[in-house]
C-alpha cells in the first residue's frame, strides 16, 4: 500500500 493511497483513503474516511 503507497502513501498516496493511504492520503486517499483517509481523505475519503474523514473528509473534514
Amino acid at each position: 500500500m503507497s502513501l498516496a493511497t493511504v492520503c486517499q483513503t483517509l481523505k475519503e474516511l474523514f473528509p473534514q
